[in-house]
């Protein structure tokens, strides 16, 4: 999955909403950053008015007597913020919860299906001859499949995990749409929504090929059609980008 990059901007903006009037050793401390990194970033938020740098000669604000603090003055530009770090902090809870409940679907007592059998029968099918109409056979295969409570209750809860994941997707649909979120976060917004995405996809593959029984495949991915609200429109949208000459 990878490590989510540190939102530096949010961490500043959300310490001084809490803890207004605090001075650079302060916010360095309290925040844990590289000096420089939080100098960077505090002279971007002064500079697009998001934040103001105040004097404290005496100290009366900040306890150190000559040294500056920061009043955080815009707060159309910190709500913003705040919303899709919100977001991308819970769907990183999220993504995380799913690929645990994935991983234990792979361990063999938490399998979807307890057992499963595979029988061979004869298919019959028919065929012309230059006098005649034929019968033939061929070799087919049947699965029958017995569920696991214990890894049927897994998989409900993973497909409900995904049916949240969705629908709080919305959220952040609505954020767009609406121009709720300034243009400037719009390319946080579909990375975050595309990420969703493709770890949701990641994950149903994963899942249908750890329940796999040999070569063979099992109803599994039936499931995830009836279970998981947004698979069939998730799958409709890849089919039809996949598909050359497709007309619109």
């Amino acid at each position: 999955m990878g490590n989510t990059p540190r939102d530096f901007d949010s961490d500043i903006l959300n310490r001084l909403s809490q803890y207004p009037n605090e001075n650079f050793n302060t916010l360095y401390r309290k925040l844990k950053m590289n000096p420089s990194k939080l100098r960077e970033r505090l002279n971007f938020l002064t500079k697009n008015g998001i934040m103001k740098e105040h004097d404290d000669p005496k100290g009366d604000l900040t306890g150190t007597p000559n040294s500056k603090y920061y009043e955080v003055i815009s707060d159309l530009e910190i709500k913003p913020i705040a919303l899709v770090r919100t977001y991308q902090r819970i769907f990183d809870r999220i993504i995380k919860e799913m690929y645990d409940l994935a991983k234990q679907l792979e361990k063999k007592e938490n399998r979807i299906h307890s057992s499963v059998k595979i029988s061979k029968m004869k298919i019959p099918y028919l065929f012309h001859t230059a006098t005649k109409e034929k019968t033939g056979y061929q070799i087919g295969t049947t699965i029958s499949s017995k569920p696991n409570k214990k890894g049927m209750a897994i998989f409900e809860k993973l497909c409900n995990t995904i049916n949240t994941a969705f629908t709080k997707s919305q959220g952040l649909t609505y954020a767009q749409v609406l121009d709720i979120v300034p243009k400037k976060h719009q390319d946080k917004l579909n990375e975050i929504q595309k990420n969703l995405i493709f770890q949701i996809r990641k994950i149903i593959k994963q899942v249908i090929k750890s329940q796999k029984i040999k070569d063979h495949g099992t109803s599994t991915e039936s499931q995830f059609r009836f279970k998981v609200f947004g698979y069939m429109e998730m799958m409709n949208v890849s089919m039809y980008l996949n598909t050359p000459k497709v007309k619109w």
